[in-house]
């Protein structure tokens, strides 16, 4: 993996960590390769996935260094927008740099045949999908969002399909259930 260190990250309470250690990962964007040094005493809430979806995405898990590399080029998003200034790299940049570091923690769990590792190709363009979400939301992150949005709707769509379907079911079955009481 291209961690030249690894994240090393302790609990500090009410749903934040801090870095122990410095971070660097080397991230080759296919034209440069770039080291991201994130500091130690650095915090993250890690996959900020709403309370509601943690039964399907926990705020921990395989993706939790690809989180916590993510938030620093968030936090660097944030700092470049109020301080009026370019940042180092762009939203784009940045959630492409959280799918790469989930594709190299899914690959480095397949090398060393570790199944608590793993993260499905589905799950990691979920991910994704999240944080490109999440991008739109939010005005230091929204430059190029609309580049993404063919893909980021094209993944949304269906899934959004799914779960009105499944809502609809069990509306239907709790009619029949309560039809056939009555």
């Amino acid at each position: 993996m291209p961690f030249a260190d690894r994240v090393r990250l302790r609990y500090v309470g009410r749903g934040w960590y801090e870095s122990t250690a410095p971070t660097n990962y080397v991230w080759r964007d296919g034209v440069i390769d770039r080291v991201i040094t994130i500091p130690a005493g650095t915090r993250s809430d890690l996959a900020s996935t709403p309370r509601i979806m943690w039964w399907f995405i926990p705020p921990t898990g395989a993706y939790e260094d690809a989180a916590f590399v993510h938030d620093e080029g968030c936090v660097e998003l944030r700092r470049a927008y109020d301080e009026g200034r370019a940042p180092q790299m762009t939203s784009r940049e940045v959630d492409a740099l959280f799918l790469d570091v989930l594709r190299e923690a899914d690959r480095h769990a397949c090398e060393t045949e570790d199944p608590e590792g793993r993260i499905p190709g589905w799950k990691r363009r979920l991910l994704w999908v999240g944080v490109r979400w999440g991008a739109l939301a939010n005005p230091a992150r929204r430059a190029g969002w609309w580049r993404d949005a063919p893909a980021v709707l094209a993944i949304t769509a269906p899934l959004l399909a799914l779960v009105v379907g499944a809502l609809l079911a069990v509306h239907a079955l709790v009619d029949a259930a309560l039809g056939a009481l009555m």
